[in-house]
């Protein structure tokens, strides 16, 4: 089985620690798991540990942090095209209920998002930017830095999703400086899913719009104040949030910059071979600094049948569809069938390459 659907889900490491629950059962609430909490920020380059905030997802961090952040969003709120739907459907929702007003930024055609409209984008309207740091779809690595610095001067706060780019580039919050970062468990952090996290920076403050226990101050009626309580009602993932540490030092000890950069060499050969094969139509490739994802169609199949032949007959695992980000595809044509998705990562060989060139020239005759 080839396994070619990171941008969905990574294969995780941390299968073994399923016999650890009643360990961290015992633990109770109460542990707030520092040394988890402690572990990412080291990776992240992030300095409080009590301003790491763990959820169910990135959908649900991402939904935390949109509604609550009312005071920050003045009368619009900036955002692109390249986003997920975790990001979309709550904005489309303030838009229809609350009127909030909505402005997106565009790409070019390889997907990049041009400082320059940025810039014009951001007027006094907005507080607000919600922002992919690489798109699920092409793969693209935007700018974050460059754009992080724009909006700060023109007083508006950035939210960063990375979903994507966690566990697959170096993130530091140091270098970067948004006010937020929301990222997945279970994609190139290679933890479980049903787990994600958000680091909040000093000074974004979101309100709670999610209520309950939080094991201290039970006998208070309000929600505590204090971080990471103020957004952690209920019962925590014991197994997945413990898993994730062991997922870091996983990826710490294997030189995990180092091993991305191996499959990247890897997938620009790859590349090269499906522009030389007639029948097989890349889609929105950068030349850009980008993650190894491919977008395909095939002459003579739909995108379900090419999806359903490279899983049923030939063992490889892909994604076909619009992945859940509908603009993104409506900005590269290919709405609304989409394309077949072929997404990479550290444990991709060069046989695997090889097995789906010669797969594609196989389904051509």
């Amino acid at each position: 089985m080839i396994y070619c659907n990171w941008a969905a889900t990574a294969p995780n490491r941390v299968n073994e620690n399923f016999n650890m629950l009643n360990q961290y059962i015992r633990t109770g609430y109460t542990d707030s798991f520092m040394d988890v909490r402690e572990k990412l920020c080291g990776f992240f380059a992030f300095d409080n540990p009590y301003r790491l905030v763990f959820g169910s997802g990135l959908t649900d961090l991402m939904n935390k942090l949109i509604f609550g952040s009312v005071k920050y969003r003045k009368e619009v709120i900036l955002t692109t095209c390249t986003e997920h739907n975790s990001v979309l459907r709550p904005l489309y929702h303030l838009n229809a209920q609350q009127g909030v007003g909505l402005r997106f930024v565009t790409t070019d055609k390889d997907g990049i998002l041009k400082i320059d409209d940025i810039e014009k984008s951001i007027n006094d309207d907005v507080g607000l930017l919600i922002i992919n740091h690489a798109s699920n779809v092409t793969g693209v690595i935007q700018p974050i830095k460059e754009i992080v610095e724009i909006a700060h001067k023109r007083g508006a706060y950035v939210i960063v999703d990375c979903a994507q780019t966690a566990g697959r580039i170096d993130i530091s919050h140091k270098e970067i400086g948004a006010d937020a970062y929301v990222m997945s468990a279970h994609k190139g952090l290679m933890g479980m899913s049903g787990l994600g996290f958000a680091l909040i920076g000093e000074g974004f403050e979101p309100e709670p719009v999610f209520f309950g226990g939080t094991g201290i101050y039970s006998e208070a009626k309000e929600q505590p104040y204090e971080l990471p309580y103020r957004l952690e009602a209920g019962t925590p993932n014991y197994i997945a949030i413990n898993s994730l540490k062991n997922s870091i030092d996983y990826l710490i000890g294997n030189e995990y910059i180092r091993l991305n950069a191996e499959c990247n060499k890897m997938f620009q050969l790859f590349v090269e071979e499906l522009k030389g094969m007639s029948h097989v139509e890349l889609i929105g490739l950068s030349t850009q600094k980008s993650l190894p994802i491919a977008n395909i169609r095939v002459a003579g199949y739909s995108v379900e049948e090419l999806s359903y032949i490279l899983l049923n007959v030939f063992d490889i695992i892909a994604r076909h569809g619009i992945h859940c980000a509908p603009l993104m595809h409506q900005r590269l044509n290919t709405a609304p069938f989409g394309t077949v998705r072929l997404s990479f990562g550290i444990t991709n060989t060069e046989k695997d390459f090889d097995y789906i060139i010669n797969t594609l020239r196989r389904i051509k005759k």
